[in-house]
């Protein structure tokens, strides 16, 4: 082995050798160790801290993309997928309109961002404008609603759910390799609940939601049971459902969305049920995705009236549409989103959206929203 002498008893020589000689022996301990001397908020994983104000505006005052057009996308959902968020939702620019046969179906899009506040158009989901499509979901039919996009890591595919009313199950699953798509639709996906009635008024709007294990489940409202939540376990594919559910044994409900903070997972939904309009957001709580599901207060104060615990009247004046589990700088951000319909108009193409970061007390117990015109968050880039 070769020897080298104590940096202490080094023998005297011009400062440019001993320049050269501290480097030799530094790119001997990087070697070694894999150090680096880049500094960490510029390493890839490290991540770096974002300061964010996002503004929500006023109602029938929409968020705008980066070429200046409004964002056409509602009834959908924000995820974060690599170093970028993005907004899925629903389309009306074409002219569609709930309950007008004469109607267009105009197809799902999304949108992209880094910080939440400027948004590219993403384009669509897949081609709506084919005859197939425009006879599932166009104004003759009861439409198609509610895009939910996640990524199962076995597959390495991301999964696209839809709600629609042209077959018995109510759903529609695709599969795509980005998370733009575009997304191929994949066989009909099974469920537990009602698999024999034929098309129609059976499940409504759903979310899915993928665990720390990699399990996803789907949570859905049954309107053959007036508006109940059913939460069920879907295969390994995130295709279908595996058998395993349970029924929250609610009334007059929907829009659910699951997340978890910690060890405890939360289920918000629309409270009551409406089409277009204002509605309130309750919640549920559970210490597994498949139940049992609470609305008593962690805190221990009496059951309410409500079926869930409630955090607004109003949904800050509309209804709940998704809460999403971002990356934060000091921990996980659960953003809690609602769309603003616009009443009246029989066209929601100008409906815009309300989002704020949902704060939880020491019992863990959602605190009530505060409806704010904005507010400051610190991302993580």
């Amino acid at each position: 082995m070769v020897g080298y002498p104590p940096l202490g008893h080094l023998p005297s020589m011009p400062a440019l050798t001993l320049l050269r000689l501290a480097c030799f022996f530094f790119s001997i301990i990087v070697t070694i160790t894999g150090c680096s001397v880049t500094d960490a908020s510029q390493r890839p994983d490290a991540g770096r801290a974002l300061m964010v104000h996002v503004e929500n505006g006023l109602p029938g005052t929409p968020r705008r993309d980066d070429e200046g057009h409004p964002i056409d996308a509602h009834d959908g959902q924000i995820q974060r997928f690599g170093d970028r968020y993005y907004l899925y939702g629903t389309r009306y620019g074409c002219g569609f309109r709930w309950n007008d046969k004469k109607s267009p179906f105009c197809g799902f899009v999304s949108y992209s961002s880094t910080d939440l506040t400027h948004w590219r158009a993403e384009g669509a989901l897949f081609d709506a404008s084919s005859p197939d499509w425009q006879k599932r979901c166009d104004g003759s039919t009861y439409g198609c609603f509610r895009p939910h996009v996640v990524f199962n890591a076995r597959t390495q595919r991301y999964v696209l759910w839809i709600n629609s009313y042209d077959v018995s199950v109510g759903y529609h699953v695709f599969t795509a390799t980005t998370p733009t798509g575009p997304f191929v639709e994949a066989p009909l996906p099974k469920l537990a609940i009602n698999r024999e009635q034929p098309p129609g008024l059976n499940h409504g709007d759903h979310d899915v939601f993928v665990d720390l294990d990699g399990t996803a489940y789907l949570a859905y409202t049954d309107w053959r049971q007036k508006g109940d939540i059913v939460v069920e376990q879907l295969d390994d594919s995130y295709l279908s459902g595996n058998g395993r559910y349970v029924r929250l044994g609610l009334k007059a409900t929907e829009a659910p969305s699951i997340f978890r903070r910690g060890s405890t997972y939360y289920l918000t939904f629309s409270d009551p049920n409406c089409g277009y309009c204002t509605t309130g957001t309750s919640y549920l709580r559970a210490t597994t995705p498949l139940g049992p599901w609470s609305g008593k207060p962690a805190r221990g104060i009496s059951e309410t009236q409500h079926r869930g615990l409630p955090i607004s009247d109003t949904s800050c004046g509309g209804q709940p549409a998704d809460v999403a589990m971002l990356p934060g700088r000091n921990g996980p951000i659960y953003l809690y989103q609602s769309d603003r319909w616009d009443n009246g108009n029989p066209s929601e193409t100008k409906a815009t959206h309300y989002w704020e970061p949902l704060r939880f007390d020491a019992a863990g117990d959602i605190e009530p929203l505060t409806c704010a015109h904005g507010f400051n968050i610190e991302m993580t880039s």
